[in-house]
């Protein structure tokens, strides 16, 4: 219920970058991959600017460049998150729902029935939440520890 409210509004106000389709309703990968094949042909079809020589058989040039953001979701800071999401003009009800649902969370492990102590975790999103793909698509530009 929570997701689909946050994700609603994220919609609604236009948080999220277009360029942004993981995790989002009706887009996908494949959407940027024809948005960056389609830009590349079009340059690849201007016509070469008049006056001096220019290098190369089209028009213009590009540079991909790729990311893989491993552990994207642990070095989200859960009081940044709760900053932006204040800055957003989310629903204070809501923030502080989510606020709650992060804070002092904790894990411990057990190998051969040996417990270690458990951690509080102060950032990170938790691992298949359904809250955390829409809480770390609406905070990935500036929210990592």
């Amino acid at each position: 219920m929570v997701a689909a409210r946050l994700t609603h509004l994220a919609e609604r106000d236009d948080m999220v970058p277009a360029e942004q389709v993981g995790f989002r309703r009706g887009r996908s990968a494949e959407e940027n991959l024809g948005r960056l094949i389609q830009t590349v042909q079009d340059g690849w079809n201007k016509a070469k600017p008049r006056g001096r020589p220019i290098d190369g058989v089209t028009a213009e040039k590009f540079v991909l460049m790729a990311y893989d953001f491993s552990r994207a979701y642990d070095v989200i800071d859960h009081r940044m998150l709760k900053l932006k999401l204040l800055r957003l003009g989310l629903p204070a009800c809501l923030v502080r729902w989510i606020w709650a649902f992060l804070r002092d969370r904790r894990a411990s492990v057990e190998v051969n029935g040996a417990r270690s102590a458990e951690r509080v975790f102060r950032a990170g999103l938790p691992q298949g939440s359904v809250l955390a793909p829409t809480l770390y698509s609406g905070s990935s530009k500036d929210l990592q520890t």
